[in-house]
């Protein structure tokens, strides 16, 4: 009751006054669904590196993708070296002949070499993950800072000497905003 009499008298007060009513556009009004920062992550996360274009960030992508190409390359070839670590380990318990491929190395030396590029691989897997977190949380860093004006920032450096007989020397750093 209270509300169709609000709307009523706001009404009446249009037609006395003779203005028409116009909406206005306000803050409640949002321009898309998503925010920037948002969407840039999203894309990243579904496809490398496309965050980095939607931020205008071209450079970036080649540089992600140089970094999952190393990524992988140590990926393959550590496991690559696992297996025949593994292999050597199998063939020497079965005594096939014909594997005088390390033959060199005793079996405590192939078990070793076997654990050890099984970590290596480990570790390049872990790199890869790291960096494909990294190029997200780029993505959504660089879409945050999309409008900042870097232009207003300076640093400057300046010696500072005292009198003589104070014998002081100082370094003054000046950040301005």
């Amino acid at each position: 009751m209270l509300i169709t009499s609000f709307f009523n008298e706001s009404k009446a007060l249009v037609k006395k006054n003779e203005v028409p009513a116009v909406l206005v556009d306000d803050s409640l009004k949002f321009s898309s669904v998503w925010s920037k920062p948002k969407k840039a992550t999203l894309m990243s996360t579904f496809l490398p590196g496309l965050g980095q274009v939607y931020n205008k960030r071209y450079w970036k992508v080649p540089v992600i993708y140089s970094a999952f190409a190393a990524a992988g390359y140590f990926i393959f070839s550590n496991q690559k070296k696992y297996l025949d670590f593994k292999n050597a380990i199998v063939y020497r318990y079965d005594n096939v002949p014909g594997n005088e491929t390390y033959s060199l190395y005793t079996v405590d030396n192939l078990v070793t070499l076997k654990r050890t590029y099984r970590r290596y691989r480990d570790f390049s897997i872990l790199g890869a993950s790291l960096i494909y977190a990294l190029q997200i949380v780029d993505a959504n860093v660089d879409a945050h800072l999309y409008e900042f004006d870097v232009d207003s920032i300076s640093l400057s450096f300046r010696p500072e000497f005292g009198i003589l007989a104070e014998k002081k020397i100082g370094l003054t750093i000046l950040i301005r905003f």
